[in-house]
């Protein structure tokens, strides 16, 4: 199906709203292009509007008539979009448009980004937003359109508004990825920078590329519990192995782009000194030969290990015989040691299910950045970020101290928490879930799913700073979320928008 003809199956221009915001970028922390496109939205159709220092956007549509007495509703999404290619890929989120595209497959149409992410997390809910807004003839009370920034990283846009400019004291969020299911709770969450400091000496041998590729990766939150693998994680197991064995300094090692995002790939690079008495193997260096050798043994035992959880999984480990042997910048013996230690003994991934719901995660983490960077000129770092995510904030808390302790008792190190939210609590007593239940079971015949997710929503910030306010959060089915294999299901997309719309006239 060609791109075009979505206009033949639109609703209300929701479709044509998301491919115009697909062509303004919008990642996390470059939200100014897609913050103007909203002003002049609302400028072009004469709507009252609000924009912040953090360039949160408000845009504000009277009743409709015979709507003039009924309580109005917030319809919240955020602006911005995790962003990563496809390995070998390589866009500037921050110039480029997104090349947006429709997949049919076993008989479902997708909307899907070439080599990239697609950003309907959470386009779809600007997208439904200014449909809602765009429709003169719909019925529906007062409509405060609640756009907030970098909910993907710091949510600092949700956490620095100033909520006495809003009107109404209800909030329908389209921040969820599964059609028929209406969120009342999620997990809260902790981000966590750590900083192991490097030395460097010059060290003379054989550098080897060792990279991971083709893991599933997926949202840190709501596929932690498939137990994807961390590349970052398992690169420090591969290299702890080796190092067991064969003495190597590592030179550089990077992984992850998201803190939200499991790591798909990550890339080592280490040094191997070579034999004083020069002997070779093949025409390879001893020592060198026997780090290939042995890096082949775990290779092979981590794959076999990994057939069934990660079937796309690639590892490879190539020396780099470019340097001729010449002395190169390399991480001295107790910063290797500190950095391999780093991503052995710290936790990562599950940490405790819920005792009270089956087959819940209540509190995990991830290493989701990995990276080797310099400060300044005189002081290199390897950056560590995790966001960890819990249901019990006593418990989120404990996880933080051990990493942040981990870290102070590592020599030259450092660490801090970046920024935290609470989970937000479940509320037996909502009318707008109720107003949700009866629109989806008119539209659907059937009933809906209520659930609690280990995910961070921005719901748990409204839940603090609106004491009182009545919150839900739904959406279309998007699968594959903060991967570049991400893809939202176009008839659940327009059945959304029709929900949101039938929700609106039972207002």
């Amino acid at each position: 199906m060609d791109i075009s003809a979505l206009e033949k199956i639109d609703y209300k221009s929701v479709l044509k709203y998301f491919l115009e915001i697909s062509s303004v970028p919008r990642g996390s922390g470059h939200n100014e292009k897609i913050n103007q496109y909203l002003v002049d939205f609302a400028k072009k159709k004469g709507f009252e509007y609000y924009t912040d220092e953090a360039l949160n956007v408000v845009i504000t549509k009277p009743a409709a008539k015979g709507y003039e007495d009924h309580e109005g509703i917030i319809i919240q999404g955020h602006m911005d979009m995790v962003c990563v290619c496809e390995a070998g890929i390589q866009h500037d989120f921050e110039n480029e448009p997104l090349e947006v595209y429709v997949s049919e497959e076993n008989g479902k149409k997708y909307l899907r980004a070439k080599g990239t992410t697609l950003g309907a997390d959470d386009g779809v809910a600007v997208a439904i937003g200014l449909a809602m807004l765009d429709d003169a003839d719909l019925k529906a009370p007062m409509i405060e359109f609640f756009v907030t920034t970098d909910e993907e990283t710091s949510m600092v846009g949700a956490n620095n508004f100033d909520y006495s400019v809003l009107k109404s004291n209800r909030v329908l969020n389209l921040d969820s990825e599964n059609e028929g299911i209406v969120i009342a709770g999620c997990a809260g969450g902790i981000t966590v920078a750590g900083n192991v400091e490097i030395k460097r000496n010059s060290i003379s041998g054989t550098a080897i590329n060792i990279q991971i590729s083709g893991l599933l990766g997926g949202h840190s939150g709501e596929m932690i519990g498939e137990y994807r693998t961390n590349a970052n994680v398992l690169m420090g197991r591969i290299l702890m192995e080796l190092f067991e064995e064969i003495d190597f300094n590592l030179i550089s090692i990077n992984g992850g782009e998201k803190n939200n995002a499991i790591p798909d790939a990550c890339k080592a690079v280490i040094i191997v000194k070579h034999a004083k008495n020069s002997g070779k193997v093949n025409g390879v260096d001893v020592n060198v030969s026997s780090a290939l050798s042995k890096l082949s043994k775990i290779v092979s035992a981590v794959k076999k290990e990994l057939t069934d959880s990660e079937p796309g999984i690639k590892i490879t480990a190539a020396a780099d015989e470019s340097g001729n042997g010449l002395p190169l910048p390399a991480f001295d013996e107790t910063t290797t040691a500190n950095v391999l230690n780093m991503l052995t003994f710290a936790p990562d991934g599950v940490q405790v299910m819920s005792h009270v719901t089956k087959n819940f995660v209540e509190s995990s983490l991830n290493l989701g950045i990995l990276k080797t960077y310099s400060q300044n000129p005189q002081t290199d770092t390897v950056y560590f970020e995790y966001l960890i995510r819990s249901s019990k904030t006593s418990y989120m808390q404990y996880v933080a101290k051990k990493l942040l302790n981990l870290f102070m008792n590592t020599k030259g190190s450092f660490a801090e928490i970046l920024s935290s939210y609470e989970p937000w609590e479940y509320n037996e007593k909502s009318e707008l879930r109720e107003i949700y239940e009866k629109a989806y079971e008119e539209q659907c015949g059937k009933k809906p799913v209520t659930q609690i997710i280990h995910a961070g929503l921005e719901c748990s910030i409204f839940a603090k700073k609106m004491p009182g306010a009545d919150l839900i959060s739904i959406g279309p089915d998007n699968y594959d979320i903060h991967t570049p294999n991400e893809h939202v299901d176009i008839d659940s997309f327009i059945r959304s928008a029709k929900l949101v719309e039938l929700m609106l006239e039972k207002m």
